[in-house]
């Protein structure tokens, strides 16, 4: 089959989930080699209209300038990509210097921490930081050390954002209805809250952002989840101070369970970073350790597709074996159930897949009472995980949804007639 051919059949397969036409050109044209990525260029440049391009698609110019450029092309649009490569790697760089004083604190106090996302791989695989646009740190601790982490970080003044729920980009209409999310207390960090969730942002007087993690999945939430992670990290420097970073399988592996997902606007950036990652990678991938991950996380699925995308749009090699073991693999019907959700656009009942995850990790702590003293207790530990002030906003929330999904979907329907 076709490359072309195999593209075709991924879109179909999972819809909306993947880059546009237009974005997979620019994603061509900013990481292949000499005609095609030339070719892939001048098409991109020929179908869209340089003033509305999509902000995820303005993220990659840093990476179409590098590109362009090492094949000698000439362009005035040359110039903008410059300039916006420049400015980035500018802002990297002071955020990167900015943060390493949180890095430095959390250090000196016997934490451990890992860099995640872009951070980590604008230093080790792009290794030049115009290169991957960073918006905030996202830094994974150790689960048993997340308390003290929290702490540590109010105590330098940074301040816990909201639970972030469903639905958040339209927060003011909550407000309509009397609720105004705000920022969640400290003391709410419980045991509870830290085995339903993965991690939490938090937001300092300069405005920066840290994705505090502890947990570096979500949904794998058990206490000694992350160990294989932590094992065989990389130790790395930030403007001087101690940490770590994911090792180049387990990066990739992370690159392509994040990337695999809905999105209002097709994802993009995860494309690229998972190139990177196997092309800087000086064959340091272990692909069997990277099926492993997969099986343990449940997350066959995702991975699966991530390398066929891979393989059809940008000839990533990837060795035969592990498509045919992957595809061989055997997958739950949550599993599947799951993977569908993430790879459509919301529908009305998927909100409950969520409420059914987020109570099953509460139950792990009440395994000591009867399932209906559990089911009395849910309304309480939702209202608390997802940072309620009143028990009464939980079916708000819950009408909030629905009629917000509702609505979103009669609206692709009638936009497809």
């Amino acid at each position: 089959m076709k490359n072309s051919d195999k593209l075709t059949q991924v879109r179909r397969d999972f819809g909306g989930c993947w880059p546009n036409g237009d974005q997979e050109l620019l994603l061509q044209a900013c990481l292949l080699q000499e005609a095609k990525a030339i070719d892939a260029w001048r098409q991109w440049k020929t179908n869209v209209d340089f003033n509305q391009v999509d902000p995820a698609s303005n993220r990659l110019f840093p990476l179409l300038f590098s590109n362009l450029r090492a094949h000698e092309v000439e362009d005035p649009l040359l110039k903008i990509f410059e300039w916006v490569y420049v400015v980035n790697r500018a802002k990297t760089q002071r955020i990167l210097q900015d943060m390493s004083d949180l890095l430095r604190v959390l250090h000196n106090a016997g934490i451990r921490t890992m860099l995640l996302k872009g951070a980590a791989l604008a230093l080790l695989h792009y290794k030049d930081c115009g290169l991957r646009p960073i918006g905030d740190l996202d830094v994974l601790v150790p689960t048993e050390q997340a308390t003290d982490s929290i702490q540590i970080l109010q105590q330098l003044g940074w301040t816990p954002m909201e639970t972030v729920l469903k639905g958040f980009a339209e927060i003011s209409l909550l407000k309509k209805f009397g609720w105004d999310p705000k920022p969640r207390p400290i003391e709410s960090f419980t045991d509870t809250y830290l085995a339903a969730r993965h991690g939490h942002d938090f937001l300092d007087s300069e405005g920066h952002v840290c994705d505090l993690h502890w947990h570096l999945l979500h949904g794998c939430n058990n206490p000694r989840a992350d160990q294989r992670f932590w094992e065989e990290a990389l130790e790395i420097k930030v403007c001087g101070v101690p940490t770590h970073a994911l090792n180049a399988t387990d990066q990739l592996f992370h690159a392509c369970i994040y990337g695999v997902k809905w999105e209002p606007m097709p994802p993009i950036r995860w494309v690229a970073d998972a190139h990177t990652v196997v092309s800087n990678s000086d064959n340091e991938i272990n692909w069997d350790r990277l099926v492993g991950l997969a099986k343990s996380t449940k997350s066959v699925l995702p991975l699966q597709a991530a390398l066929e995308y891979l393989q059809a749009l940008l000839g990533v090699a990837i060795p035969s074996y592990i498509m045919r073991e992957l595809r061989s693999l055997p997958v739950s019907e949550l599993e599947k159930m799951q993977h569908r959700i993430r790879t459509r656009p919301p529908r009305v009942v998927d909100g409950l897949l969520e409420v059914y995850l987020v109570s099953r990790c509460c139950f792990k702590g009440m395994r000591d009472k009867h399932m209906s003293q559990r089911i009395a207790a849910l309304p309480g530990l939702l209202q608390h995980v997802f940072g309620m002030d009143h028990i009464s906003q939980l079916p708000l929330y819950v009408l909030f949804e629905f009629v917000r999904r509702t609505n979103k979907m009669l609206h692709r329907k009638s936009r497809g007639k």
